[in-house]
């Protein structure tokens, strides 16, 4: 048997990202449910004990180039997805403890005289074992 070893990080240690003009909308959860096909030709659903974790699709609006860049900063310093960081939640106001999901942000210039950007990026929660919540958050 393989045990899962996950970097452990402190809660206080995570840089909270504050972005601007923000607009959200949650994606679809993924279940823990996969297909086994056993030799002997048995298909059967496989539950994972794993939790439900969040996801959520995140679009900054009518970012300046300043913003940009201090949102690449962030991006690099948390090494893409590797490491978690807090988001609050604009509409409900909770933290959360999250990963970049994607490979990628997505940005999008729009046609102004001033350069200002539109950035998509995708966020999942962070796997509790990952975090060690010493703010009780």
């Amino acid at each position: 048997m393989v045990a899962l070893s996950l970097k452990q990080y402190l809660s206080s240690s995570l840089p909270t990202a504050d972005w601007p003009n923000q607009s959200v909308s949650s994606t679809q959860i993924e279940d823990n449910v996969s297909m086994f096909q056993a030799s002997s030709r048995l298909t059967q659903r496989v539950i994972t004990a794993a939790p439900l974790l969040l996801s959520w699709m995140v679009t900054l609006h009518y970012l300046f180039e300043s913003d940009k860049t201090e949102l690449e900063i962030f991006w690099r310093g948390r090494d893409g997805r590797a490491k978690p960081f807090k988001w609050m939640h604009p509409e409900t106001g909770q933290i959360y403890f999250v990963h970049f999901a994607d490979a990628t942000i997505n940005f999008e210039r729009l046609p102004s005289a001033i350069p200002a950007w539109t950035i998509t990026l995708s966020l999942a929660q962070a796997h509790p074992a990952e975090i060690n919540n010493d703010e009780g958050i």
